[in-house]
């Protein structure tokens, strides 16, 4: 072992150790020290010339929390990184004197201001409140400035004791000091800086009890009010949930009869981490007792209710209310006993998008269930437009035609044909049920459309936004583009715009039906977009070009665009081949070696040996190392 260890010393020593041909060794030996638990890997990784995170994780790994504050200040907690979470835990259990050397780290003078801040954070993720004495004197040492101000509330809030205001009260007297962001200037101090770090995510995953507490009671300082909240509103906790529902109860009233809306009153447009994030019993339960209280009034019962609703299942039917309950709070619940399926509620929705003044809002909470008794209800709303309206080619939009019209294509083809067919004679002018037609793509719905096509005298705004009616493009909206609707589309590709039939090049890709996109949409892409998309071996060696010239990381993403296109195994290799043998230069040598290292086979090195003109230490240095990785990394 003492051998081993003195040749791997004493290679590292060697100018070898540092020139280009063993740089891929030098990172396979860098991801293995990463791995490894003893005191010789501080040795071995202090002798390495070159930085990078699999050394700084081998370092912290083994002790150096220097390297650990580097690592968190990169992986901050707005970062989602399960590998840092691991690393700082083993550190924790395998560091007998981890919390001494932190405590004297951050208190340290001769750090940099990213190294405090990277400090700080790790002090927040190991949570101890051993450590809060030492980021006390830390705020007096090096606080009191916006700088690294995020860092400090992460850090004193998750390693408070029992007494939070004593290491608290002195950073958020200072933050409440702090202006308002300058909408002109965002670069100037402000209060709202938790949005410039994303705190608020690593609050989601760990606060204190009695760190919760204190923000909750300093959230009625009126500076500090709105970034708290947003501090809060991801934490899985009674108290939070209902502070939250209480703040947006709070708005509500501020702005019921001004006129004025709020954005964050949007449940869809602040629900999405949230969604991700389902709630624990403890929490629903306490918002179930506020919006079943009569103590709580109208808008704090709606707000709760909101939240809780976020996460509801079939089974929490039996805990809504019957009869509905008055006003929004009754919209609400009527709204998610539709969504849940509630056959008892059909009646009572029906009624709603019969009367209410905003009947196409109510239609989108069927988006998620259906029954014959909507199918029902549809075919009465199309009747209605055809009494409400006479519409022209000019003038052909309904008030609800955007969501009926998605809703008939949700429906069994069948049954999407005879609702189409039955109202035809006043939506046959319009683009959306024109576009639902061709969706639906039986040879009836077929022929409606083509008739409409044929007699309009601007057929190309009948297909406009079809991407976006169809809802494809996304790998969310897998299986919506069939072989059918694609060729129900192909005579009238020439129709659409350019950005559609880009979308829908997209879109086949998506869907992974590449021989329909290489016969009907490759040539038709524009200009604008076929340069972008990979199809003219020119334009993918100008890009070739651009990544050889910033000559910054690797071209991981350039090569997954062939696959994502469906283009043969070998194509991404010959364009580098032709490319480089029209280049010959370093840079061009070096890029061509890292798209080698990353997909070629053993085979592909002699790529690099076309340009012969490029001889010398370096090139030769270049071709040794791609070898080396090709060769580690694959047998064939």
């Amino acid at each position: 072992e003492h051998a081993i260890i003195a040749a791997i010393l004493a290679w590292l020593d060697t100018p070898e150790a540092r020139n280009k041909s063993t740089e891929q060794m030098r990172w396979a030996m860098h991801a293995v020290l990463a791995e490894i638990d003893s005191p010789v890997t501080l040795q071995i990784a202090s002798r390495f010339q070159q930085s990078g995170w699999s050394l700084d994780y081998a370092k912290f790994r083994n002790g150096d929390l220097l390297r650990g504050a580097a690592v968190c200040y990169s992986f901050d907690p707005g970062c989602n990184a399960p590998y840092r979470d691991a690393l700082i835990q083993h550190v924790i259990e395998r560091d007998p004197a981890l919390i001494e050397k932190l405590n004297a780290q951050l208190v340290a003078p001769e750090l940099t201001p990213k190294l405090r801040a990277g400090s700080l954070y790790l002090a927040g993720f190991i949570a101890n409140s051993n450590l809060s004495n030492a980021i006390a004197t830390c705020w007096q040492l090096f606080g009191n400035t916006p700088d690294n101000l995020a860092a400090f509330i992460w850090a004193a809030c998750q390693c408070s004791d029992e007494h939070p205001e004593r290491i608290l009260d002195p950073i958020f007297e200072y933050w409440a000091s702090l202006p308002e962001r300058d909408e002109k200037d965002s670069s100037k101090p402000h209060r709202d800086l938790i949005y410039d770090h994303g705190i608020q995510f690593g609050f989601a995953s760990l606060v204190p009890e009695s760190s919760l507490q204190y923000l909750i009671a300093k959230a009625k300082l009126e500076a500090l009010r709105w970034p708290i909240t947003i501090l809060i509103e991801l934490i899985d906790h009674p108290d939070a949930v209902a502070f939250i529902a209480r703040e947006r109860a709070r708005v509500a009233r501020k702005v019921e009869g001004t006129g004025g809306f709020s954005s964050w009153l949007s449940i869809d447009s602040t629900s999405g981490d949230r969604r991700n994030r389902p709630l624990s019993d403890a929490s629903r339960q306490r918002l179930r007792e506020i919006w079943e209280s009569d103590d709580s009034d109208a808008h704090l019962r709606e707000r709760a209710f909101e939240l809780w609703a976020l996460h509801a299942k079939r089974e929490d039917l039996s805990l809504l209310p019957t009869p509905l309950p008055e006003g929004k709070l009754g919209d609400r619940v009527l709204q998610l006993r539709v969504k849940l399926g509630d056959m008892t509620a059909i009646p009572e929705f029906r009624q709603k998008i019969r009367t209410d003044k905003f009947s196409p809002y109510w239609w989108q909470f069927a988006r998620d269930f259906w029954c014959t008794e909507l199918t029902a209800q549809l075919d009465e709303e199309l009747t209605q437009r055809g009494d409400d309206f006479d519409p022209t080619w000019e003038k052909s939009s309904y008030k609800s035609d955007m969501i009926t019209a998605d809703l008939i294509m949700k429906l069994a083809p069948g049954e999407a044909e005879e609702l189409l067919a039955k109202h035809w004679s006043h939506l046959r002018y319009d683009n959306h049920f024109v576009q639902a037609a061709l969706f639906v793509a039986t040879p009836r719905s077929l022929a409606l459309a083509e008739n409409s096509l044929k007699e309009c005298p601007t057929p190309n705004e009948l297909l406009k936004y079809l991407d976006q009616r169809w809802h494809i493009g996304g790998s969310e909206q897998l299986d919506r583009l069939t072989s059918d609707r694609l060729n129900a589309i192909e005579p009238y590709l020439d129709l659409l715009s350019d950005s559609t039939i880009h979308i829908l090049w997209v879109a086949c890709n998506v869907h992974a039906l590449y021989e329909w996109r290489r016969r009907y949409l490759d040539h038709r892409l524009s200009q604008q977009w076929s340069g972008r998309c990979g199809i003219d071996d020119l334009a993918l060696f100008a890009e070739l070009d651009q990544l050889a010239k910033d000559n910054r990381g690797w071209p991981d993403f350039w090569l997954q665009q062939f696959d994502e296109r469906g283009d043969p195994p070998d194509r991404a290799l010959n364009i580098v081949r032709k490319w480089l043998a029209a280049r010959s230069t370093l840079p061009a040598l070096q890029m061509a070696a890292k798209c080698i290292a990353l997909r070629g086979r053993r085979s592909d090195v002699e790529i690099l040996d076309i340009p012969k003109a490029l001889t010398g230490t370096e090139a030769d240095e270049i071709r040794l190392d791609t070898r080396y990785a090709v060769f580690r990394r694959s047998l064939l």
